[in-house]
């Protein structure tokens, strides 16, 4: 593992699955697993509505194996960070050759930057100035840049160097970019083409949605 980070928090990372009958519902995010993310460390327990599965099948079908470069826009609060990090939770059972890095943006501090490997887990806070030293030793072919904030320019440079790491191997490097907000900014419809950009959007719940949610969580 790169020198950037330090030893691993723990020998496995924790993830399960928990099944109701025919349908998943749960699904559980350990405090472990989620300590050094940028995410409050405390033991998740997602409710899997259709938005859930369906981000699932963006990341898989169209990021993974179709190579897009992911974008999930949605209003804060949808749960588009954390259903990122339980899909990024089983990448070590059905997609063990993936190597995964994630680095949470915030306004005020630095970079959270969390590396899965072989069911382990490897946590460091960078400085924007190393970001570009950082991405170079990025071992992984995956990286999840979560947090994005298109006003604030400090983001607007990771991103831009974020996707010159993936430019540069389109065949084996992945970026997934999660937007704190609907909207990614400024766009172009021509580079968007060029750079096999697609996004994934994630609504509010409505009414029913938390009705369903409280009925299987009594």
């Amino acid at each position: 593992m790169s020198a950037y980070f330090s030893d691993p928090l723990d020998k496995k990372v924790y993830h399960v699955l928990v099944l109701v009958p025919q349908q998943k519902y749960l699904f559980e995010l350990d405090s472990t697993y989620l300590h050094g993310s940028g995410l409050p460390s405390t033991k998740l327990v997602l409710f899997c509505l259709k938005s859930f599965h369906d981000q699932f099948k963006f990341l898989h079908e169209r990021v993974l194996c179709e190579s897009r470069f992911g974008w999930i826009l949605g209003p804060p609060g949808t749960g588009k960070s954390t259903t990122n990090l339980a899909f990024i939770s089983l990448m070590p059972t059905y997609f063990p050759e993936w190597t995964v890095t994630w680095i949470h943006l915030c306004q005020k501090f630095r970079p959270a930057c969390i590396r899965f490997a072989n069911r382990q887990k490897w946590s460091m806070v960078i400085d924007m100035g190393d970001l570009n030293e950082f991405l170079v030793n990025v071992e992984g072919k995956h990286v999840f840049l979560d947090g994005f904030v298109p006003s604030e320019d400090a983001h607007i440079v990771v991103h831009a160097r974020s996707s010159g790491w993936r430019i540069s191997d389109t065949t084996n490097r992945r970026l997934v970019v999660v937007c704190s907000g609907s909207s990614r900014g400024e766009t172009n419809m021509d580079d968007d083409k060029v750079h096999s950009v697609e996004e994934f959007f994630v609504d509010s719940w409505n009414l029913e949605e938390y009705r369903t949610a409280a009925q299987h969580i009594k």
